[in-house]
Formats: structure tokens, sequence, C-alpha cells
């Protein structure tokens, strides 16, 4: 620091401020004192110039140590000997700029929105309390902390500025290229950063970044938001879960592929980042080809042989379409039990090895009988189902025959009465 300060005609200053550190502290504190200049350096510095010069001396709500600032001017003075200063120096001192040539790690950068908490280049946390002056500084040089590592409290410091890094320490600033995900922005952030250390002086957009590195960054994103910030639909969800069911339950022996949503979101490089070419955010996603990067898990045989073994809908006898659920342990038919007339096996995928459940529903779609049996239903169910439900349903269709009456969507048939 002297020597840095001697070519600045600042090497007197840098010299006062040598003897300061070197030496007791010139003012003490009550216990519990919140006085609002307590760590600053500067208000140490004139303490020692109005004493030199037998000037006044006060700092309210501090006690000055008189021996100890002969003690600081007496040292002060055999360093600018040894210094080879002499006289007044030229230049105004700039203390924290003289200071951060002692502690260039030291300069700490203040957290946004957070008074009193600082970052300091070396990567350290440090803080001031709040009632400081200097708490409020954007930048500060901490030069004298405690021994805590995560968050240390500073004792002393002096006011400091973007202008005095730029200009004291270029050669030390590096540009730093970084493309990241920002979860605030839901979106990829690629920027580059000015840095003094682990500082942030200076923030500029990247005008061209790598296209791998955003799918990464997006990827990161998808995973935190999860999955369901895709552009699913009705029917790719019912394909998931379709295809997850053979995978349970196999198929000849040969493997089907695990679409859960947790391997789906451990291996998003690999099926879905060729689908995430000019997407940036989440709002971009809703344009990407869902279907096709979940499709390209199956082969084309397993493709024809999906709709063979777990096909999406059942065709019943009044002729509907009904979906199949496969999202629980066993596939599920909900569908009104009068469309089911005629019907005596029940039905069943994966190449009749798996029955179906039937929900039959009364024509209000409540359910009213659940069975993986219909042809016990219908011998030993369907007369007490009957009862019930002619009472509260009289204009609809109950024949007392259901293996031989006609199945219906409608309440009943076209020609009964």
């Amino acid at each position: 620091m002297m020597v840095a300060a001697k070519e600045t005609d600042q090497g007197a200053a840098a010299c006062d401020l040598a003897a300061l550190l070197s030496e007791r502290d010139v003012v003490h504190f009550r216990a519990g004192s919140q006085h609002s200049d307590m760590a600053d350096m500067g208000m140490r510095f004139d303490l020692v110039q109005s004493a030199r010069q037998k000037g006044p001396l006060s700092s309210p709500g501090a006690t000055i140590d008189h021996a100890a600032l002969r003690s600081v001017i007496r040292v002060a003075a055999q360093l600018r000997r040894r210094l080879g200063c002499k006289g007044k120096d030229k230049a105004p001192p700039s203390i924290g700029r003289l200071l951060a040539w002692a502690y260039p790690e030291r300069i700490a950068q203040g957290r946004l929105g957070k008074r009193g908490r600082f970052l300091l280049a070396s990567g350290r946390g440090a803080s001031l309390d709040p009632e400081q002056v200097l708490a409020a500084e954007a930048f500060i040089v901490a030069v004298e902390l405690d021994g805590r590592q995560a968050d240390g409290r500073i004792f002393k410091a002096a006011s400091y500025s973007k202008e005095d890094i730029q200009s004291q320490f270029p050669e030390a600033l590096q540009w730093e290229e970084s493309i990241d995900w920002d979860p605030a922005r839901q979106a990829v952030s690629a920027k580059r950063d000015l840095k003094l250390g682990a500082l942030r002086l200076k923030s500029e957009s990247l005008s061209n970044p790598g296209s791998e590195e955003i799918k990464r960054a997006l990827i990161q994103g998808i995973q935190q938001a999860g999955l369901g910030c895709l552009p699913w639909t009705k029917k790719l969800r019912q394909w998931q879960e379709r295809v997850l069911f053979v995978h349970r339950h196999g198929q000849d022996g040969q493997p089907w592929p695990d679409v859960s949503e947790a391997t789906l979101s451990s291996d998003l490089k690999r099926w879905l980042a060729p689908y995430l070419t000019g997407v940036t955010g989440l709002r971009d996603l809703a344009r990407i080809d869902l279907k096709g990067a979940l499709f390209s898990f199956l082969s084309y045989e397993q493709h024809q042989q999906l709709d063979k073994l777990a096909p999406a809908h059942l065709t019943v006898p009044s002729g509907s379409r009904i979906p199949i659920d496969y999202s629980g342990h066993a596939p599920v038919v909900a569908v009104r039990l009068q469309e089911m007339f005629g019907l005596e096996k029940t039905p069943a995928v994966l190449e009749g090895r798996q029955p179906l459940l039937i929900h039959l529903l009364s024509p209000a779609s409540r359910p009213v009988q659940i069975t993986a049996d219909l042809a016990g239903f219908w011998k030993r169910g369907y007369r007490e189902v009957k009862k019930e439900l002619k009472g509260r349903y009289p204009k609809h269709y109950w024949p007392d025959d259901p293996l031989q009456a006609q199945a219906t969507a409608r309440v009943r048939p076209k020609g009964k009465k």
C-alpha cells in the first residue's frame, strides 16, 4: 500500500493508515453503542490529522484514546522516513483506494436489497451493523473482520467505488461468460460479467450463446419446474399411462421403455434436447413437438403393438368408444350399464391376459357396480341393481335378461317402449 501510494503522491497518507492498522485503536465505543461511524477508517484518519496539527478532537459517542493517537503519529513518522516521504502529499488522500492496495481480497460489494450485507472479492460473506453509515455503500474495503468464514463481522472499513476498482486493478478484472437458468424470469440467462474475484461489476448479454449450452440451462429449468411445464395433452398423458402399463407387465420378455415422470425428468438431455432448438424459456415450450419427442421412445414395432396390447378405447355393445384409464393398478372402463347389455365376457387387454375393471354407471353416470367378472354380475348382481335403477329411472330400459337385450346409449333402444 505504501509503495503504491508513494507513486501517486499519497505516500504520507498511506503511512498514517498503516500506523492506524498496526497500533491500538484510537477510539473506543461503549458496549452496545450504535455509533454510525464506528467502523469508518476515514473518521480515524481525520482524528490523526487533527491530533498532529493540535486541532480539536471529537467523535460524538466515542472516547478518544490520546495515548494511542500519539503512538500512531510516532509510528507514522517512522514509516514516512523509511518510505522517503517528506512533507505533505501533493494529492488529496483517497482512503478506500489506499486500503484496497493493502487488502485487495477484502474489497466488498453490497448485496442487493440487504443493507449491511457484503460479499468480499475472496468470496467470503461479511456484514456491518445496518445502522452504520458504511452499511449503505455499494462498495467498501473491509480492513478488519472477525475470524468467521461464513459471514464475518466487519469492524473497520472504508468507502470505495466501482470506478476505483476499474481504474486501480484493470489487470485483475476478468470477463466471465455464463449461460444459466434464471428462476425469476423462467428463462435462460446468457450473459458475460466483468468480475474482480467473486464481485460482479458489470453484466452484458451474450450476442451468440452456444445452442447446446442454452439447451443445458433450459433442461435445468424444466427439471426445476417439473414436467408439467411441457405442453402435455390428454391424449399424450393417456399414451404415457398405456406405455407404462405395458412396461410394468412386459410382453414376451421384451423390455418396454420406462416413461415415468422420474425417468423422463432424469433423461431430458437424451429425449427432449433435440426438440428444444430455438427455445429459451418456459413460455416457448408450447411450440415444441412433445408428441414426436415422446414417441421416439418406442420402436416402429412397439408403436404397432401398443394399440393391440393397451388400446386407448374399448368399443362397447352400444357402439360407443369408451376411453380406457390405465393410471391405476388395473385398467378401468367407466361405462353406463345399459351400453353393456349383451356382452357376457369381461373385456381384456394385453391380448386377453388382463381383464378390465368395469365401472358400471347409472344413467346419471354414477357408479352402481364395479366388477372384473361381467358374467358373474349378470347372474348374481344385475337383478338387485335393476330393481334400484328402475325405481330411480323408470323411463329407461331395464330388461329382465340383459344378455339378450339390445345395448343402448339412449333412454331406450329404438323401437322399444
